[in-house]
Order: C-alpha cells, then sequence, then structure tokens
C-alpha cells in the first residue's frame, strides 16, 4: 500500500509535511488524494504523529509516508518538529483531514520562482461541518487581504492547511512560537514579513477541501481569534527577530545560513 514511493526521495526539494492528532478516520484518504500529485519535483512526505492515541502513525507508515512521534501535544510542537527534520529547500504543509488537488505540489513550488516570496498561503474551503461563526471569520479576513492587501495583515488569516515557505526563512526567525494551541502558523507568517513578502494564492488548483469538524462551535472560533490577536500583536509586530535584524537588504535566504 506504499502509494507515496514516488514521492519519496533521499534528496528532496520540497517537504510536504502534515501533523496529525488522532486523524485515523482522515489520514488515509488525505494521502490518497496526495499521491495524485506527479513526482515533477523530488519530494518527501513527512506525517508528523502529534502524541496520537489511536492508529494515525501506523496507517500512515502503510501508505508510505515517513512517521515522526511528537509527544508534546500542541500543534505548534508538530510543525516545529516538522519544520526540523524537513530536508526539503520549501516546505508545503496541509492537514491530516484535507485533500489536495492533483497539481498542489508543483503549483506551490512555482510561487518560489520569485526570490522575494518567502511565503505563502493559498486557498482553504470548508465542508458542511463548519460554524457560520467561523465562516464570517474566514470571509472577513478574505476581504481584508483583498482591500488592505495581504503583506500588511494577511498574516492573520494564513491557513496552515495550506501553505507553504523557505525553510531556511522560517529558520531564521526562530521557527514556530512553542505552547501555542491557536495562530502558530499566523504568527510565524507576520514575522517572516518583515523580510520578504508573503502572499496569497487564489490559483484554484491549489484550492484545498478540509474539515470543518474542529470549528463546530462558535466558542473555538472566538478562542481561535483571541489567541492570534494577542500573540500576532506581540511577536509578529511589536518584538524584533535579531537573526535577520543583521543582515541588511538581502533577500537570499540561501545565504543566511
Amino acid at each position: 500500500m506504499s502509494i507515496l514511493n514516488h514521492l519519496q526521495s533521499n534528496q528532496p526539494e520540497i517537504s510536504v509535511i502534515i501533523p496529525a492528532y488522532n486523524e485515523e478516520q482522515y489520514i488515509g484518504r488525505s494521502l490518497e488524494a496526495l499521491a495524485k500529485n506527479h513526482p515533477w519535483l523530488t519530494t518527501e512526505v513527512l506525517v508528523i504523529d502529534n502524541a496520537s492515541l489511536d492508529n494515525t502513525g501506523k496507517i500512515a507508515a502503510k501508505y508510505g509516508a515517513k512517521v515522526i512521534r511528537e509527544s508534546t501535544k500542541w500543534v505548534s510542537y508538530a510543525r516545529q518538529t516538522g519544520l526540523d527534520a524537513a530536508k526539503g529547500k520549501i516546505l508545503i504543509w496541509t492537514d491530516a483531514d484535507s485533500l489536495v488537488g492533483k497539481n498542489w505540489i508543483y503549483g506551490h513550488r512555482q510561487s518560489f520562482e520569485d526570490e522575494e516570496v518567502l511565503a505563502q498561503s493559498a486557498l482553504i474551503r470548508f465542508d458542511e461541518t463548519l460554524h457560520w461563526s467561523f465562516k464570517t471569520y474566514t470571509f472577513v479576513g478574505n476581504q481584508v487581504k483583498r482591500i488592505i492587501g495581504y503583506q500588511t495583515w494577511g498574516p492573520l488569516c494564513t491557513g496552515g492547511a495550506n501553505m507553504s515557505f523557505r525553510k531556511n526563512a522560517a529558520d531564521s526567525v526562530g521557527g514556530f512560537e512553542l505552547g501555542s494551541d491557536a495562530g502558530e502558523d499566523q504568527i510565524l507568517f507576520g514575522k517572516l514579513r518583515r523580510f520578504g513578502r508573503v502572499n496569497i494564492n487564489e490559483d484554484k488548483e491549489l484550492e484545498i477541501l478540509t474539515s470543518g469538524r474542529r470549528w463546530s462551535s462558535g466558542s473555538r472560533t472566538y478562542i481561535h481569534m483571541r489567541n492570534i490577536l494577542q500573540k500576532f500583536n506581540r511577536i509578529g509586530i511589536t518584538k524584533g527577530v535579531t537573526e535577520l535584524e543583521k543582515i541588511e537588504n538581502n533577500r537570499k535566504f540561501e545565504d543566511f545560513r
């Protein structure tokens, strides 16, 4: 059942990373959708088993993913483990309950032909389980990105289920904020936007379908928004990033290590 063999390379340019917690019902179909991507580029597929209590890791391994266990149960720790383990220069992220298209990997990679681009977020479509409050949140966020500009405030609405960035850029700003239960992706993009371009890619071929079951109540939306606003303001706007501030007018992140 190792259907991901064609996407696993020992020297990948692209790392596809999927954090997963108790996703045994969804991880298989997610990997099946990913496997439809053509190996135009050298890739690796990592599933970060975030202290799951079910068979998530075993199922992912059967499908051919490289499974890494992270015992601390917070998505920020799972993301940081994935960032540290990835061998690729470009890291592309989705969730274990999401379905990607057949040109998803290639489409994300194309955006980084522009050396000024450090990160991008692409479209996310939720299924019918999504609560109305989160639908409103995502709608308003999209309007903010279009009217004010993604480079300015758009990172507030970055979706970790469909994002990509340069590994060495993320390493240079310290990676993900550990301990976050929400908003770790937005916080990272908020830091990155200080030193290069972060984009929203509205190409329909990059759009993914994801489950809204975790956002089936208004209280979850409120907590999510509160955490993001507090932490983004503290870290993404007001806090300097010393590693990158030492480097003046240099956007070629290959030279940062």
